[in-house]
């Protein structure tokens, strides 16, 4: 599609609104815009309405398919340089040469012309005002810069643009705008960031002269280590290859300003030398050296005064033993002069260290790992024994743990883990609580000896046919006993059979009682009797609001050959199951009694029916349900 300006292109246009303009063929004299301007090129337009106010000049794109022109950008109109609406009549449409796009000569001069393509210039030098050079050859001062025909370039000097920050701990980023020196000042350390490596031409280079009294890092283009320059030192940076972000930089470091250099001297300004290798003369203990040039094998190096070493066996005064062997199951040990000593009661043999005492009275402070410790002879063996301690005398054999802190949280404890054991986790503790500990419930009582499980079960038992037995304040009498049938005595008794353990308060042990002595109680709201004492789930309950007052001996007799039957006593705390003839009110059990007054609503179910001796009298708000088909007979 190209930009096509044709003379005498006119045609004409039947009201087209704002949208496309479609052509009705050339005015006589002109040409139309097919053969002007040709399909889908773009042209320079003005649509005007013949004999009214209308008026459009914009570029459009010309279409043979249906001979249109689409207007695609208003230059200026008649509706404010939008498009105009031609709604009625006839228009002309013609290609023109707006007078914003217009080219021409004002005053001697060319009016401006934008960007200029695919052109030669072929008129005089331009000069550097208007964006040339103004010499088609360079020399002398204010001359532009040449390249000879080897693309070399000579002049005097060469000035560099220089930027100085002062350290603030943070990252200087350079561009490939930044200047080629670099100075920092300050106290902190400081990062440089190096350009993104293809933004710049190889060879590109910086210098960097630390001046601050921190360290100076430079990192490449992604912030990956490329070199440090320390406090006083200087370095050149120099882009290798620009082919990825990170580039290659080659570097060289130079001597600060502090470190001389002559022909036969060197003044290090108390730099410190690293990663390198002496090769000259010997350095003296003066230098700190030794001043040997070679030593004794299997030797050490000692001093033997404040200014000279010497190598050999190393002594006692100097930290060694002043031995070349030792005796076998010798362990050396201070004569209490300058020397050790030539036998001991200390020795070593087979495996065992054999000493009169070991008295040891450090404070462990660390943790610390042991081997295995072993007193006596074990009267057995077996695997997994990682200590053992054996004595044989009429006495105490102990083995004492004693912590003599009087605080509120000192206490002695063994303590015993298994593989997932942690300080607070998954242990067994033995111990004792110290004379002021503090803390709730009886774990924490002051001088308590104590025995618990943390996260597991505490199980305390035989593996063998024998008891447990339990005592207290040295009795000669257990306070419990678990025997091997599983019975529990107290106080050195088991009872006997049907026998129920009787509190006797904190006074004294409880004892057992036959059902017969134990005192009568009352229980609240409900009490359950189960037949003939045996616990089965037919037994018969008593519930209500009051409590009921039940005599120690009540013993339901049995149910079997009972069925119908209810339960009465003989007011001396016998109970029998009596037939439903009989309700005996003045000894004669022919007589059943009701009440007259009905309290409470009542109901006679399906398959019941009911009978009483009248009158009858029914309370106010209280109602008898009797189910359909049954009966109620009131004599």
């Amino acid at each position: 599609m190209a930009l096509v300006l044709k003379d005498r292109v006119l045609e004409t246009a039947s009201s087209p609104g704002t949208g496309t303009v479609v052509l009705l063929g050339a005015t006589t004299g002109y040409q139309t815009f097919a053969n002007g301007v040709g399909n889908a090129n773009t042209t320079f337009y003005t649509i005007a309405d013949i004999g009214g106010a209308n008026w459009e000049v914009g570029l459009g794109t010309y279409y043979s398919a249906n001979n249109s022109v689409v207007r695609n950008t208003v230059i200026s109109s008649s509706n404010g340089g939008n498009l105009a609406n031609f709604s009625s009549g006839t228009q002309s449409v013609f290609v023109t040469y707006p007078a914003e796009q217009a080219v021409y000569l004002s005053n001697g001069n060319v009016s401006a012309l934008g960007n200029i393509t695919l052109g030669t210039w072929n008129a005089n030098t331009i000069g550097v005002a208007y964006g040339g050079t103004g010499v088609t050859a360079s020399s002398g001062a204010n001359s532009v810069v040449l390249r000879d025909a080897n693309q070399n370039t000579q002049l005097n000097n060469l000035f560099l643009n220089f930027t100085s920050t002062v350290s603030a701990g943070g990252t200087t980023t350079l561009t490939v705008a930044s200047s080629y020196f670099q100075r920092l000042t300050g106290t902190l350390a400081q990062t440089y960031q190096l350009p993104d490596a293809t933004t710049l031409v190889n060879g590109t280079t910086f210098i960097f002269d630390n001046d601050s009294t921190g360290n100076l890092t430079i990192n490449d283009g992604t912030a990956a280590f490329v070199d440090l320059v320390p406090a006083g030192g200087y370095a050149t940076i120099f882009l290798e290859s620009n082919s990825t972000s990170a580039g290659n930089w080659g570097k060289y470091a130079l001597l600060p300003s502090t470190v001389d250099w002559g022909t036969s001297t060197a003044n290090f300004g108390g730099t410190t030398i690293s990663n390198a290798t002496w090769n000259g003369s010997t350095i003296g203990t003066g230098y700190g050296g030794t001043g040997l040039t070679s030593f004794t094998a299997n030797s050490a190096v000692y001093a033997t005064s404040t200014s000279s070493l010497t190598t050999g066996t190393l002594p006692v005064y100097a930290g060694g033993t002043g031995f070349t062997s030792l005796t076998t199951g010798y362990i050396p040990y201070g004569n209490g002069s300058n020397a050790l000593a030539s036998t001991s009661n200390l020795t070593y043999s087979n495996n065992t260290v054999s000493a009169p005492l070991f008295n040891a009275t450090n404070v462990i402070t660390a943790n610390v790992a042991y081997g295995s410790f072993n007193n006596g002879n074990l009267g057995y063996s077996d695997t997994g024994i990682f200590g053992s301690f054996v004595t044989s005398q009429n006495s105490y054999g102990q083995w004492i743990l004693q912590n003599t802190n009087s605080g509120n949280a000192a206490s002695a404890d063994y303590i015993v883990s298994n593989d997932l054991g942690t300080k607070g986790a998954y242990y067994g503790d033995f111990g004792i609580n110290g004379s002021t500990f503090a803390g709730t419930g009886s774990l924490n009582l002051p001088n308590a000896t104590y025995l618990y499980a943390a996260n597991g079960e505490l199980v305390l038992g035989t593996i063998t046919n024998n008891g447990i037995r339990f005592v207290t304040n040295s009795g000669a009498t257990d306070v419990m006993t678990i025997n091997t049938s599983n019975a529990v005595a107290f106080n050195g008794s088991f009872g006997a059979n049907t026998y129920l353990l009787q509190s006797t308060g904190n006074a004294s042990a409880p004892v057992w009682q036959s059902p017969a002595n134990i005192s009568a109680g009352s229980v609240v709201s409900t009490l359950t009797f189960t037949s003939a004492g045996n616990g089965s789930a037919s037994g018969v309950s008593f519930n209500g609001s009051a409590a009921q007052v039940v005599s120690s001996n009540t013993i339901l007799p049995t149910q079997a050959g009972n069925s119908g039957k209810f339960l009465s006593t003989d007011g001396a705390n016998t109970l029998s199951w009596t037939a439903t003839t009989g309700a005996a009110t003045s000894g004669n059990s022919s007589i059943i009694l009701n009440n007259v007054n009905i309290t409470s609503n009542a109901t006679i179910a399906a398959g019941q029916n009911g009978w009483s001796i009248g009158p009858i009298t029914q309370a106010n708000g209280t109602s008898t349900t009797i189910a359909s088909g049954q009966r109620w007979v009131i004599i």
